[in-house]
C-alpha cells in the first residue's frame, strides 16, 4: 500500500467516524524469544512480526499525527534510519508492554504505560537525551 493509501484509509476513518482502536502486549512469557501482540481496532491478536507492511505504515502515520510521539520517532529514525518497523517496535517496547483495560492509541490519545526497563533505574538508556521516547516513572 503506497503512502497516498495509508492517507486516504485515516481520512476514510475520519469521514466515517471510524475510531481507531490499538493495544499492545509484550508476551515475556516465550522460552527463547519474548514477543509483541497487537490488536487493532478489537480484532483477534496478532504477532507484530506478522503485521502488514501497511499496517506498520498506518500505525506510524497515526503516531506522527501526535506532537510528541512524531518527536520521539524522529529521534528513533536517526538511530534507526530507514527501518520503521524496528522504529515502531522501539517506541512500543518503550511505552506499552501490559495488557490492561485501555487503549494505548486511539483516535485522540495515547495512553502510556509504566513499562519496566532496566536502563530507566541506572540512567543508561541508549535513547537518553531524545526527551520522550518514553515516560519517566
Amino acid at each position: 500500500m503506497k503512502l497516498s493509501c495509508v492517507k486516504n484509509a485515516i481520512l476514510n476513518r475520519l469521514i466515517n467516524n471510524i475510531a481507531m482502536q490499538i493495544e499492545f502486549y509484550f508476551d515475556k512469557s516465550g522460552t527463547f524469544q519474548k514477543h509483541i501482540y497487537c490488536k487493532i481496532d478489537g480484532v483477534n491478536w496478532d504477532h507484530y512480526e506478522d503485521l502488514s507492511p501497511e499496517q506498520i505504515e498506518l500505525i506510524f502515520n497515526h503516531l506522527l499525527t501526535f506532537t510528541k510521539a512524531r518527536i520521539a520517532l524522529l529521534h528513533l529514525s536517526k538511530s534507526m534510519p530507514g527501518n520503521k518497523k524496528e522504529i515502531l517496535q522501539q517506541f512500543i517496547l518503550c511505552n506499552w508492554s501490559s495488557l490492561d483495560n485501555k487503549w494505548d492509541i486511539t483516535d485522540k490519545q495515547l495512553n502510556f504505560e509504566k513499562v519496566e526497563c532496566p536502563f530507566k533505574s541506572n540512567n543508561k538508556c541508549p535513547f537518553q537525551g531524545y526527551g520522550i521516547v518514553c515516560i519517566k516513572k
